[in-house]
This record gives structure tokens, C-alpha cells and sequence, in this order.
């Protein structure tokens, strides 16, 4: 069974543990950018989120022979990256490790500059809420 709670080792960790993890924002900010635009700055903030935001797969189905064997359990998703604007945001990356969340969030901060130049920012935070997070 999946745990509650993890840290960033993608180990799981007590509540105390994860209250202290979830306290410290700071710690959890894998990055963060402020993109001016006019006179709204755009932000960009990939952190990590102390509970998956998935639960884990279902345990393998029974039939039968017995029990269908599992698959491995899948590292939990627990970073994510938002851009907001103003008092709009939208959840734009999802990822299971560290490195993936620092890749992710370059990734998104070149697309947010991307669509500025297409789109005033308020629109740029609605046209990436429209596409599922990655």
C-alpha cells in the first residue's frame, strides 16, 4: 500500500516529518522564475508536494489460479509546477523525481516566454490550463 506522506528521497515519512517538510516552503521550491510582462509579472514555481498526487495502482486482480502478480508500484508523482498571473494559475507539469521537476520547469518557463508573444499573460495562463499537465 502506498505510503501518505513522503520526503523528497521519494521514501516515506511520518506525519511529523511531512507537517516539518510541508512548513518549510522555502525547502520545497525546486525552482521559481517571475516573468515581466507589461505591468503583470507571470510566475513560474515547480515544487515538491510532500503527499502523491496519485494513489497507488490496484493490487494485482484475483482470479482462479490465484492472484494476478502486480506491476511494480511507479515512483509517486510528487512535484508539480504552476504558472499564475494575477489571481488565475494553472497547473502545467506534473513529475516523480527532482530531476524531472528541473526539466519540466525549463521547459514551461520557454513555453510561458513562447506564448508571450502570442498572447497577453491572463491568456497565457488560460491557453496552459487547457492542456493536461506532463
Amino acid at each position: 500500500m502506498a505510503a501518505a506522506w513522503y520526503g523528497p528521497d521519494g521514501r516515506a515519512v511520518t506525519a511529523a516529518d511531512a507537517g516539518r517538510l510541508l512548513a518549510d516552503w522555502r525547502g520545497r521550491i525546486v525552482a521559481e522564475n517571475l516573468i515581466p510582462s507589461g505591468q503583470v509579472v507571470l510566475l513560474v514555481v515547480t515544487s515538491f508536494t510532500v503527499a502523491p498526487v496519485h494513489g497507488a495502482p490496484p493490487p494485482g486482480l484475483p482470479y482462479a489460479g490465484g492472484e494476478i502478480p502486480s506491476r511494480p508500484e511507479p515512483a509517486p508523482i510528487l512535484w508539480e509546477t504552476m504558472v499564475t498571473v494575477e489571481d488565475t494559475g494553472a497547473l502545467v507539469g506534473r513529475y516523480r523525481s527532482r530531476v524531472e521537476a528541473e526539466a519540466g520547469h525549463a521547459r514551461i518557463v520557454a513555453q510561458v516566454y513562447q506564448l508571450l508573444e502570442s498572447f497577453p499573460p491572463g491568456q497565457v495562463v488560460h491557453v496552459l490550463a487547457r492542456v493536461p499537465p506532463r
